[in-house]
């Protein structure tokens, strides 16, 4: 009987079971859309930039909010960055946010920064998220030698870091390869030329 229980648990369970999000991204209709702006510096210590930053990272690392959204989360990551203006990662995610509402030259900016704050290693393994939307801005900012350069960054980081596996990185890869292959010839995979 006991079993039996258990079985019936287990089955029970199953059905309540949320479907596997292979690409480990939230949806951003899902994140509340209303947080408390830190208006004055008393706000601002109430607020952690680590909480900001995460609220602002949850919409951003989708490529489908609404601009509402991401400008929302755009404020919130400028406000972590007030508060912690030498964070890499907190960099990172207002760069993201600023790639999201089309501001790719403060992107470029913000993720230089955040990429030389990580000693300038490109071949560091925080550094490869930065690389990835460093080359998307560069490519949609119309320099594509650039983004090529960074492409290749971010293809010898993934191996060497061995960030085959990281869902999200690999969401942001297929967004940037899209992009690039959509509307350029940069190559995603070194190949040879047919001879003859």
């Amino acid at each position: 009987m006991k079993r039996l229980l258990e079985l019936l648990s287990v089955i029970a369970l199953a059905g309540c079971m949320p479907e596997p999000n292979l690409d480990n991204v939230v949806d951003p209709n899902m994140v509340p859309r209303e947080r408390p702006i830190a208006r004055s510096p008393r706000d601002k210590s109430r607020l952690s930039a680590a909480s900001l930053n995460q609220s602002s990272w949850n919409v951003v690392r989708s490529p489908t909010a609404s601009d509402t959204r991401y400008r929302q989360a755009l404020r919130w990551a400028e406000q972590a960055c007030e508060l912690h203006p030498d964070n890499a990662n907190l960099l990172n995610t207002l760069g993201v946010a600023q790639y999201r509402v089309d501001d790719f030259l403060a992107a470029r900016a913000t993720l230089t920064r955040a990429k030389q704050l990580r000693g300038g290693n490109e071949s560091g393994r925080d550094a490869t998220w930065d690389l990835v939307f460093l080359a998307m801005t560069e490519h949609r900012l119309g320099a594509i030698a650039a983004a090529q350069t960074l492409w290749q960054q971010v293809q010898r980081a993934i191996e060497v870091h061995e960030l085959h596996r990281n869902r999200e990185l690999q969401a942001f890869v297929r967004e940037a390869r899209s992009l690039i292959n959509s509307s350029s010839k940069i190559d995603t995979v070194p190949h040879e030329t047919p001879s003859g």
